[in-house]
């Protein structure tokens, strides 16, 4: 799957640049990324969900995509968290 977190994936090479968020942007993190420790018993980072996120983001507008009847690269299909 290619959003899973860290300990489950491969080795990652590209960088992201940081982003500013508000002082309650990171406190949701904080608490999206605890209460998925608790329910998977795993140590995770706040950038692990920010792969969730965009694996949760990359299904729906990919469902929105092929719904219009838009053409979408077989390399993003690929991508789909469901698809892998």
């Amino acid at each position: 799957m290619p959003f899973v977190p860290k300990h489950l994936d491969k080795k990652r090479s590209s960088i992201i640049p940081p982003v500013r968020v508000t002082e309650e942007e990171r406190r949701v993190a904080e608490w999206l990324t605890e209460r998925l420790e608790k329910e998977d018993g795993v140590n995770y980072a706040i950038a692990d969900m920010v792969r969730v996120a965009i694996g949760t983001l990359l299904e729906k507008e990919l469902a929105r995509a092929e719904a219009a009847g838009e053409a979408v690269p077989e390399w993003v299909k690929e991508m789909a968290p469901s698809k892998s």
